[in-house]
């Protein structure tokens, strides 16, 4: 009966037990692999979080929110002043003129009743067709009304009070024809826009200063219809001139 090979030999034996304790080593790591839990996919369940994280954090905050401040309000230009009426009864058309070139309220008034200074109350009666004073266009049919000259050639007292209204509404024809100059020469920088705006300063004025003739308080009367500063030109002209001397020529 044959025995087995032995390995007697002290090489033989280390030869052996070195592949003994690879094997059990092999075995061992295999064995730790297959226990260990799985932490791949606890990673890949983490990281979304991780990233959902950090996309918050990158977002910036919103603007907080800003009380809305209203507008400062426009005024609105204040509205002609028309004066008030006294009593004075109505008077009927009694003519009908139609505007040549050069015509002007001034010498119509006086070819007409005799007066030049009674031009405002001719241009009362037509002013919703005649924006500006100075300005009459050929063709138009003027109408003229009663004289307020009495059929002594004089004017009552009811006659004054409405004629010197009659002032006022003229210089504030005058007054809005300067402000529309004025703008026109602002928007398109014409110089002659700007001069007649200024024209038309220097005859509403003027028009106060001659309505003198009729009452001397005229200005202080008045002074709720017409501006501070035209009245303090006024009053310049009364200390430099003297009140303009009465008279319906």
């Amino acid at each position: 009966m044959s025995r087995e090979p032995t390995f007697r030999s002290p090489a033989s034996r280390a030869i052996l037990l070195i592949i003994i304790e690879a094997v059990i080593l092999t075995v061992v790591i295999i064995a730790v692999f297959l226990l260990l839990p799985d932490r791949s996919g606890d990673a890949r369940a983490v990281r979304p979080v991780i990233t959902e994280v950090r996309e918050a954090e990158a977002e910036p905050a919103p603007p907080a929110e800003v009380a809305e401040v209203p507008a400062p309000a426009v005024p609105e230009p204040p509205e002609p002043v028309v004066p008030e009426t006294r009593d004075y009864p109505a008077r009927p058309m009694v003519a009908e003129h139609v505007v040549r070139a050069g015509d002007t309220l001034w010498d119509l008034s006086s070819e007409i009743w005799g007066s030049r200074h009674l031009w405002p109350d001719l241009y009362r009666f037509n002013r919703g067709d005649i924006p500006d004073p100075d300005d009459l266009t050929i063709g138009f049919r003027l109408q003229v009304p009663e004289s307020l000259l009495s059929d002594d050639g004089t004017l009552s007292s009811g006659a004054v009070s409405h004629l010197l209204d009659s002032y006022v509404i003229a210089y504030r024809a005058y007054r809005t024809a300067e402000a529309a100059f004025a703008e026109r020469a602002s928007r398109t920088g014409r110089r002659d826009l700007e001069i007649r705006s200024r024209l038309k300063r220097s005859r509403a004025q003027w028009l106060l200063y001659s309505a003198h003739r009729f009452d001397d308080t005229f200005v202080i009367s008045r002074a709720g219809d017409i501006d501070p500063d035209d009245i303090a030109v006024v009053e310049s002209y009364l200390t430099r001139f003297g009140r303009p001397e009465f008279s319906l020529d």
